[in-house]
């Protein structure tokens, strides 16, 4: 629908609820974008904001009228590179090509991935009826063969499109799908790339079991095998049942909108900043801080350089922001020992030394001798179960070498600290 105009019903799950109302309505013109809350909506006692500090229920208006671009809010919640080339391998343009996955239009990336995507918002076209409310349960190697076709850059196949929302639905760049096992759990299931030439899903695998053993917040996972290929699950934290296979759903704002800063800014965003905004707006703002500081220092030693905006997220209950259980700490392959976190520490810095990390620890109310606990819990946690957990992703002895020193206690980010500790 590369050339829709008209309105999209934006349909919001308010706290505690299984079923959406309606919140308001997206206007696409040629050359504008307008979106206003129901008048029904604003009369809810309960009704939610879509995020209050760019778009306050109190104006009615979800943002001022001003060109074609989606407000930042919006843009949040629609499909990321590996949801676009999914919707593309969907579309033929007039030609009979497929439509370039950077020509999808706002509608097609509205629209397409369907009603059950991450956080509390869908959305679909005024005066039809909208998609099933949770996408139905496909098997995981139907759903990884669907993800092959995207990666080998072929059309989906007609009887796959039904396949398209789920796969199309979840941020990042590599391929992933929602996935609702047998039991009705809800994950994200990561496939990996046809191309990865080390176990990268197992790094996370391992990663995300020692932050939790480290009693970092993290969301859960699992390994599971198709066929010869490892899936890692991570479990949903935006979905809560709240009776038997009835789901309520959490209203996620992911860092890129903790400040009134647009998307494509989000990467100047610095951790200082997000500690200041930790302090003004979120709950309980002393552990908030305490938290995200120990999950930066704790990608640092697991050689986690993908920690962008969109990598840190917080719950919105129309009043206060809460952190969400951390997620993708994936250790990123290195061809060097330097490297360089995604958000800078402050002022453009962004080696990843733990250095870096000691001197903004005020900035968090992490003191000295706080840092220095820290660092003993999470490499103690580390080096003391290593082994086991590598034990529980299958790893093998040549593989825990590749990230020995590599992704997991590389030298570089103790450059100035100390000696790394030696893990096999």
């Amino acid at each position: 629908m590369p050339n829709f105009t008209g309105r999209i019903d934006v349909m919001a799950w308010l706290p505690d609820q299984t079923s959406p109302v309606l919140a308001g309505q997206i206007t696409l013109e040629t050359a504008s974008t307008r979106l206003l809350y129901d008048t029904g909506y604003l009369s809810r006692s309960n009704a939610v904001s879509v995020y209050g500090r760019d778009m306050g229920i109190h104006s009615g208006s979800l943002d001022d009228k001003r060109s074609d671009i989606l407000p930042a809010p919006i843009q949040d919640t629609l499909p990321e590179s590996w949801g676009r080339r999914v919707l593309a391998a969907s579309l033929y343009s007039p030609d009979g090509e497929l439509v370039p996955a950077e020509e999808l239009s706002d509608a097609s990336l509205l629209l397409s991935p369907g009603s059950d995507r991450i956080g509390a918002l869908s959305y679909h076209i005024s005066g039809q009826t909208p998609h099933a409310h949770d996408a139905e349960a496909i098997e995981l190697d139907q759903l990884m063969a669907g993800a092959d076709h995207v990666e080998r850059g072929e059309m989906i196949p007609p009887d796959m499109r039904h396949m398209i929302a789920p796969l199309s639905s979840v941020g990042g760049s590599r391929p992933k799908a929602l996935y609702t096992d047998a039991s009705g759990r809800k994950y994200i299931a990561k496939f990996g790339s046809l191309g990865d030439s080390y176990p990268i899903l197992r790094g996370e695998y391992i990663a995300m079991r020692l932050a939790d053993l480290a009693g970092i917040d993290v969301t859960s996972v699992k390994l599971v095998k198709v066929g010869s290929r490892p899936v890692l699950l991570v479990e949903r934290f935006d979905r809560v049942e709240v009776q038997q296979n009835e789901w309520a759903r959490k209203s996620i704002v992911s860092a890129r909108n903790w400040r009134r800063k647009n998307v494509a800014r989000a990467g100047q965003i610095s951790y200082v900043e997000l500690a200041d905004n930790i302090r003004a707006n979120f709950d309980d703002a002393t552990a908030a801080q305490e938290e995200l500081f120990k999950r930066l220092v704790f990608n640092i030693l697991v050689g986690n350089t993908d920690d962008h905006a969109g990598n840190h997220a917080a719950f919105w209950d129309g009043r206060t922001l809460k952190l969400t259980p951390a997620y993708d700490i994936t250790p990123q392959r290195r061809t060097f020992s330097e490297a360089n976190q995604a958000l800078p520490f402050t002022g453009g810095s962004r080696s990843a030394k733990l250095t870096n990390a000691a001197s903004i620890a005020p900035a968090f109310g992490i003191t000295s001798a706080r840092f220095g606990q820290i660092m003993h819990e999470l490499v103690g946690t580390i080096v003391d179960h290593w082994n086991d957990i590598c034990d529980e992703a299958n790893l093998s002895r040549n593989e825990r070498h590749r990230f020995d020193g590599n992704q997991f206690l590389n030298a570089y980010a103790f450059s100035g600290y100390g000696r790394p500790p030696i893990l096999t």
